[in-house]
């Protein structure tokens, strides 16, 4: 039981993996060159410095640019590539698998659940 409230924290800290990153972007850079903003799969909004806004499907980093396919571009050659030194901006965007709202009685049931699940951690026999 003494694992539960480890793994519920890691489990709700994985969503802050790309987070919107505002300001001086050097740090921002340097959290994508070590991968630790965008990794391959991800489908994030990336703003560059001269305000361009492109949603991709990240299909590579590296430590000099971002790989990935573009959102609808109605071009032929979709893959496009965006150089690390001109992101400005990251943030995720939902697929539909994450946007998926539970019914408010997944809902209750799961938090009846993990309450349940907290109070059988402090029991015991």
């Amino acid at each position: 039981m003494t694992w539960l409230l480890p793994v519920l924290a890691v489990l709700l800290s994985a969503c802050a993996a790309t987070q919107p990153a505002d300001g001086d972007s050097s740090p921002l850079q340097e959290q994508i060159r070590n991968g630790a903003v965008i990794v391959t799969g991800d489908r994030v909004r990336i703003t560059t410095s001269d305000g361009a806004e492109r949603v991709i499907d990240v299909s590579s980093v590296d430590g000099r640019s971002v790989q990935g396919v573009e959102e609808a571009t109605g071009t032929d050659t979709p893959v496009i590539s965006i150089a690390i030194d001109d992101i400005v901006r990251v943030e995720p965007v939902e697929t539909e698998a994450a946007a998926f709202t539970p019914k408010p009685e997944e809902a209750l049931f799961l938090a009846v659940f993990g309450i349940l699940m907290v109070i059988a951690n402090f029991i015991t026999f």
